[in-house]
């Protein structure tokens, strides 16, 4: 056995003199980072002759490689430069024999052939004769035959014979075997391996002898708390239970380091250290386990303030108890605030002037704008029928006022949820939640009237005002790829999310839907400092029976909140937020005159205002977004070649649709493509800045409604009958309203299609719309 140990430690120190004699191809790649005088730049490099090993393999051997893509493509303007160094071009023959030797091939034969492209260029190829390698004809594997779980520790690895003598597959094979030992009861197992090689007949024998040592137990599990940080809070006892380890149960690796997430995974702890506890050896058959633990703060208070493009000012603060009534149980009560200044007893006129003036129009209706606010308490155990910190549900109890710009206002007196996430891959969480909560969603009259022929008042308002049961289940998976969360340069990620509503789980039978959202994007640098980033977002969702008693919902109602939009810093950068899909416009009141034809008939028709059209300034719009959705984003983000650590230049290219599968009435429209340019600053935070998008095409055609409401600023005491209906107007002509028993009305046929149609924008500043951003776009 010491013989096999002596091989393999005398096998590791010839391939760690062969790197420092060649030099490892990472070092190499940085110090041929700045090329030097006289040096050409490699355009093309090229393997020939290869076919047991692929030009990828080969290209991660070398140090000699091509200018960035972006280079290549663009030459001087954007990427990264890499030249030829003749020097490192002799190692790199080296670093690819050797390679081909420790994959089997130790006749390999390396070349290189260097010829000119261009003035400053050349392509690098190496000529490669790979020659016949050596064959493994022998591989042996003992010690494993009193190893509870044999199968387990050798299933599906790679043991076959016949192929090229490949050291590092071998090498790797010993590893793996050993870690699976570790994690299957056997801490003290030794793993010592040899081989035999014949030249003459190109044929290897290698073994793999492994001493496993006894089947260790868990005997005790020892609690140290550091005291110097002062009296241990959280009991011993509690610590065991959130550990999840049991005396009597099987030592796994594997097992110690799900316990130390596990009690990272409470926030309560700065440093845990799970091992064998002083005086105990691998050797033994049981083991007692020691967990040195540091605590943390147990109570916290984190407050800030802020500004939004979309909430003006808002400020936050959460306090956190992580030992709330002992037992690491911990309890988050969190409170926020938005649209400080425009909205409620926070409304100011100077700051809406000043710094919310976009904000300060995100009214609903002629509703004026309302103050947002969250109040909630989370509270979460440590445990919870078995299922430990890192996977145990959350339950929170909450009240909120939200909205979406211009879209809706969600009131939720008290609400409920529960989620529990489990990790089942790494960096792949996977969130199930349940949700029911009672409240109201506020939109336009013009919104209900468009998607669900609702234009009485007093009907709309039955659903607008009424509070209603919503219960919701979902299922949130992501799975992240992606080398840093900010900003990411390489990788990808995908999330999917499901949520489905009805009667069957708690829901109001107005409230009853189906609703998925697929989004993914994909990252690939373009040399050291330019990312290609590209995102596609696909999603559905479709109403399930919806009724509300006495009220016709015409199966089609799904709850504004829950509808698909897009437009915005996130999505299509040439749309304004949530403006991508249908509109439904609505009159000023200056452009549209109002005649009583009798006690029992009202007639609406537009005009013009000074010689201007209503198709010009006379009307405002509200975007219904729809039922399904598609967004696609290709952009590339480089650092600016003056101030490269401060500045990023975004050049992009979204495209995307929002459409309304089932109202026939709401014309759809033809995909939007808004290409544009970015500039941001690079803080800690993300990058900070603003975009500007082209969007050459005008607002879709849409219907045109005049809110035929009584109000208070309006000289409307000589028409005391007003009708309380949302008018559909045609472009040109007449809309009449009649009332027949008592309740007002107005002809379908007069309004059948989307026929109201904006000017065109002819303008150049019109075409470009500009958002301030927060973070990558995606």
């Amino acid at each position: 056995m010491r013989r096999f140990l002596r091989q393999r430690w005398r096998a590791a120190i010839v391939a760690l003199l062969a790197l420092l004699v060649v030099g490892a191809p990472g070092v190499a790649r940085a110090q041929l980072a700045d090329c030097r005088p006289g040096e050409p730049e490699v355009r093309k490099l090229d393997f020939r002759g290869n076919r047991a090993l692929s030009d990828d393999d080969l290209s991660q051997i070398v140090a000699t490689t091509t200018s960035s893509l972006a280079r290549r493509v663009f030459r001087r303007w954007v990427g990264k430069e890499r030249c030829l160094d003749r020097d490192e071009l002799a190692r790199d023959i080296a670093r690819v024999k050797i390679y081909y030797r420790q994959r089997g091939y130790w006749e390999a034969q390396v070349d290189t052939v260097v010829t000119p492209r261009g003035r400053h260029g050349v392509n690098v190829a190496f000529d490669i004769v790979e020659g016949a390698p050596i064959r493994l004809t022998s591989l042996r594997i003992t010690g494993l035959d009193s190893v509870m779980n044999r199968k387990a520790i050798l299933g599906g690895l790679d043991t076959s014979v016949g192929g090229a003598y490949d050291e590092i597959r071998l090498t790797t094979l010993a590893d793996t075997i050993g870690s699976r030992l570790l994690d299957n009861g056997y801490p003290g197992a030794r793993i010592s391996v040899g081989h035999d090689v014949a030249t003459d007949t190109r044929t290897a024998s290698y073994y793999i002898d492994v001493d496993p040592g006894r089947l260790a137990r868990i005997a005790a599990v020892r609690v140290v708390v550091d005291s110097t940080q002062g009296a241990q809070k959280i009991r011993s006892r509690t610590v065991n239970k959130i550990l999840g380890l049991r005396p009597g149960q099987i030592y796994r690796r594997k097992d110690l380091i799900r316990a130390q997430r596990n009690l990272y995974a409470t926030d309560a702890y700065r440093h845990v250290e799970l091992g064998l506890a002083p005086g105990q050896t691998a050797d033994d058959s049981l083991l007692v386990v020691q967990a040195s633990l540091i605590e943390g703060d147990m109570r916290s208070m984190q407050t800030g303030v802020g500004w939004g493009t979309l909430d003006c000012f808002r400020t936050q603060a959460t306090y956190g108890d992580r030992n709330f009534l002992g037992g690491a149980r911990r309890l988050d009560v969190t409170g926020r605030l938005s649209k400080i200044g425009i909205a409620g007893p926070t409304d100011s006129e100077w700051i809406r002037n000043a710094l919310c003036r976009a904000e300060a129009h995100d009214s609903i209706g002629t509703r004026p704008v309302n103050l947002n606010y969250y109040a909630g308490a989370t509270y979460r155990q440590p445990t919870f029928f078995g299922l430990r910190a890192r996977s145990v549900p959350t339950f929170t109890l909450y009240s909120e006022r939200r909205s979406e710009y211009r879209q809706y206002e969600r009131t939720t007196p008290i609400g409920f949820l529960a989620s529990v996430t489990r990790e089942q891959w790494n960096r792949a969480p996977l969130t199930f939640g349940y949700q029911i909560e009672r409240g109201r969603t506020s939109a336009a009259p013009a919104f209900f009237c468009a998607l669900f022929q609702i234009c009485q008042d007093t009907v709309r308002t039955r659903i607008a005002d009424k509070t209603l049961r919503l219960a919701v289940a979902s299922l949130a998976l992501t799975v992240d790829r992606t080398d840093q969360p900010l900003s990411p340069t390489s990788g990808g990620i995908v999330r999917f999310e499901l949520r489905h509503a009805s009667r069957l789980i708690g829901s109001s039978q107005a409230m009853q839907f189906n609703k998925g959202i697929a989004d993914g994007s994909v990252f690939t640098p373009l040399g050291d400092n330019a990312v290609l980033a590209l995102r596609l977002r696909a999603g559905a969702v479709d109403p399930f029976n919806p009724s509300l008693k006495s009220v016709d919902l015409a199966h089609n109602f799904i709850p504004p909140q829950e509808r698909l939009y897009a437009g915005g810093a996130n999505t299509v950068r040439g749309v304004q937020q949530n403006e991508l899909g249908p509109l439904v416009y609505i009159a000023d009141r200056k452009y549209v005159t109002v005649t009583n034809v009798d006690a029992n008939t009202r007639t609406f028709e537009a005009h013009s205002v000074n010689g201007v059209d209503i198709a010009s300034k006379g009307y405002n719009f509200i975007p219904t977004g729809g039922d399904r959705l598609i967004v696609a984003n290709a952009e590339v983000r480089f650092r600016d070649p003056i101030f490269p650590n401060l500045l990023q230049w975004t050049v992009f290219t979204d495209a995307g649709n929002v459409w309304e599968s089932r109202n026939t009435k709401i014309a759809k429209q033809s995909l939007r493509v808004t290409p544009g340019i970015g500039l941001s600053v690079l803080t800690f935070l993300g990058p900070i800045g603003m975009t500007a998008g082209y969007n050459p095409k005008q607002r879709p055609a849409g219907q045109l409604y005049y809110n035929d409401l009584y109000a208070a600023d309006v000289n409307e005491t000589d028409v005391p009958n007003v009708s309380n209906l949302t008018v559909c107007l045609p472009p040109s002509g007449v809309a009449t309203v009649s009332r027949v028993n008592g309740v007002w009305s107005q002809a379908s046929t007069e309004c059948s299609a989307s026929a109201f149609r904006p000017n065109k924008r002819t303008a150049l500043r019109d075409r470009i719309v500009l958002l301030f951003t927060i973070g990558q776009a995606f």
